[in-house]
């Protein structure tokens, strides 16, 4: 196991530059999951620690060495794609065995290591099956031993469970962070699903065009966002965000509806004030400090009930552990939990 620090690191097409000059270290032993929309940039930075794309200007720093001109093969670092790579003519074992095999290791030795990761990534019973003849969890299962086999410095996953159905990819994310805990190898864990990064990183590292927003824990990135971007992209329901300029009792919005605020700011800055749909209650219409919204769709799902309204043309998301009974077509009025408001004057928090 090792570190893995990039420094400075930048990456350009021709004239055109995609990665500008980010710095991220991830410790020894840690889940760093780099998540962020399509074309972020974030594939980009792992594919260049894999040595799959060539590094503009910066370095990247594996535990001693910086591995920046090393072929791929010798880097120590094992990768995990989103399509499996798999060789469809061998069986699991020789499939998860391979790169030992490329290695020259005695056949006795391979198949004491196979045996060995079978166990650990749970297919012991499948070693003599094809691809052809596992679902597809099990095939991500059979790529993720042949990384294992290895024993690298470094895993690196590319968007491994984005193949996989709604429940499997709940079932293959448990199994991945399960299997961390186990081997404590340093992981970079590339997805788009802010879901997956809030569920199975020990850090996060927030991307939005070549640029690191935020860096942080789940929670920390979660109850703290840097910046809009970051409070919006975060969290599932996204938060809602109001634009408007601070006044001595709050936001005070366009339409002259005030949201309120823990203390006053006593500016008239335009700021973004952002609540998450869990931190808002229905109150009576016409409560100080409340918005009214036209209920558009109810959602219950067993466990929470969603409220989706809208108000002057902006949809508002509420989530609710009780049964509230509105119907779609209500005027209701939603009131923001004060002391769960987060405050941005452009990409700048100020609460």
């Amino acid at each position: 196991m090792a570190e893995i620090r990039i420094n400075r690191l930048r990456k350009a097409f021709n004239t055109f530059e995609v990665v500008h000059g980010i710095d991220i270290h991830i410790q020894d032993g840690e889940f760093c999951v780099f998540v962020g929309p399509s074309g972020c940039g974030k594939s980009t930075v792992l594919r260049m620690v894999a040595g799959l794309e060539s590094v503009t200007s910066g370095e990247i720093v594996l535990g001693d060495r910086v591995i920046n001109d090393l072929p791929p093969k010798d880097r120590d670092i094992a990768m995990v794609f989103q399509n499996y790579a798999l060789y469809p003519h061998l069986s699991v074992a020789d499939n998860i065995g391979f790169p030992l095999r490329m290695r020259g290791i005695d056949r006795t030795i391979i198949r004491k290591e196979v045996e060995r990761v079978a166990e650990i990534i749970g297919l012991r019973d499948l070693l003599e099956r094809h691809p052809r003849q596992l679902s597809g969890g099990q095939r991500q299962r059979v790529a993720m031993g042949r990384a294992i086999v290895r024993d690298p410095q470094a895993f690196l996953f590319d968007e491994p469970l984005s193949n996989l159905d709604a429940q499997l990819r709940v079932e293959m994310r448990t199994q991945i962070r399960e299997l961390h805990q186990r081997i404590r190898t340093t992981t970079i864990y590339v997805t788009h699903d802010q879901v997956e990064a809030m569920t199975m990183a020990d850090r996060i590292v927030v991307l939005k065009d070549g640029r690191v927003e935020q860096s942080g824990s789940p929670l920390e990135i979660y109850d703290r966002p840097a910046n809009p971007f970051v409070a919006r992209f975060i969290g599932s329901p996204s938060m809602n965000l109001f634009t408007g300029r601070l006044g001595e009792q709050g936001l005070v919005l366009k339409d002259g509806a005030v949201l309120p605020l823990v203390r006053p700011f006593g500016s008239h800055d335009e700021a973004v004030y952002g609540v998450r749909p869990e931190h808002l209650d229905i109150v009576e219409v016409g409560t100080p400090g409340s918005l009214e919204a036209v209920v558009a769709v109810v959602e219950p799902t067993g466990a929470e009930t969603m409220i989706f309204a809208r108000r002057d043309g902006q949809e508002i998301t509420a989530t609710f552990r009780t049964r509230p009974t509105v119907k779609a077509g209500e005027r209701i009025a939603l009131k923001p939990d004060t002391s769960a408001v987060h405050l941005f004057s452009g990409d700048a928090r100020l609460n």
